[in-house]
């Protein structure tokens, strides 16, 4: 993996000099473990419950709906369940689930309640849909991912798209707190709707696990970043990043 640390400042004009973002973007760009195997997570066991015919989201297809995909559903030891859909394309679906099960474990507890299902393809794609609170996630890039043990990060950051962009990222204390700051820590967050999802791995090792990044690091992040975590640590005091791990239930048949 890339280990991408920026200096300097952007070419802008002398009326708009704007610091050099940290990174290129928080997955993909650096050695960072956010979120680590050993953290608290929920996942407890999964089901197949069938075949059937359901949307595939896929940029190369011109059809929506697929048939024969294959449907599990995904238990966790706080009460949730999570649907995946694997296309028919995709082969070995019991290992894509077993594979997706604990980084969905990972997740905090509101956020894996609002998400209605994850979609595997047979492609390189991550992306999500707020409005359908569902993300898409393909093979080629979990086989990635897992190589480069950031499979956690990437879900987390596409079901933070799917699950919390909404009403978030449109609250006026929200942009106030992005004005405020005046700057960014990757790259990839200067698009507007990856903003606070490209944060939010920074400030969820920040915030919950002070001390995982390095000592120069953190405090580059608190001081680029302040109203940013003043905004989300409401969040985490709303409770809306709790992972609340309970006794491991028996799977349903």
């Amino acid at each position: 993996m890339r280990f991408v640390f920026l200096t300097g400042l952007l070419a802008l004009p002398a009326c708009q000099i704007e610091p050099q973002a940290m990174f290129e973007n928080s997955v993909g760009s650096n050695n960072l473990d956010f979120i680590r195997p050993s953290d608290p997570q929920t996942y407890a066991c999964s089901r197949f419950t069938g075949t059937g015919t359901r949307q595939m989201p896929d940029p190369r297809r011109d059809e929506l709906m697929a048939d024969d995909d294959r449907l599990f559903e995904a238990f966790f030891t706080d009460g949730t369940m999570v649907p995946i859909w694997i296309h028919p394309d995709v082969p070995d679906p019991e290992t894509r689930v077993a594979q997706l099960g604990p980084p969905l474990g990972h997740l905090p507890t509101a956020m894996r309640n609002d998400l209605n299902k994850v979609v595997v393809l047979d492609s390189d794609a991550a992306f999500a849909e707020d409005l359908g609170r569902f993300f898409v996630i393909g093979t080629e890039r979990m086989d990635r991912r897992l190589a480069d043990n950031d499979l956690e990060e990437t879900v987390f950051h596409e079901a933070f798209h799917a699950t919390l962009d909404i009403p978030n990222a449109s609250d006026p204390d929200w942009l106030a707190a992005k004005q405020a700051d005046g700057a960014v820590l990757t790259e990839y967050a200067r698009n507007e709707r990856e903003d606070m999802a490209e944060h939010a791995l920074f400030v969820l090792a920040v915030l919950r696990h002070p001390g995982r990044l390095p000592v120069r690091m953190e405090a580059q992040i608190r001081e680029t970043i302040p109203n940013r975590l003043a905004f989300f640590q409401g969040m985490l005091d709303r409770g809306a990043w709790t992972v609340q791990v309970g006794p491991t239930p028996d799977c349903p048949g």
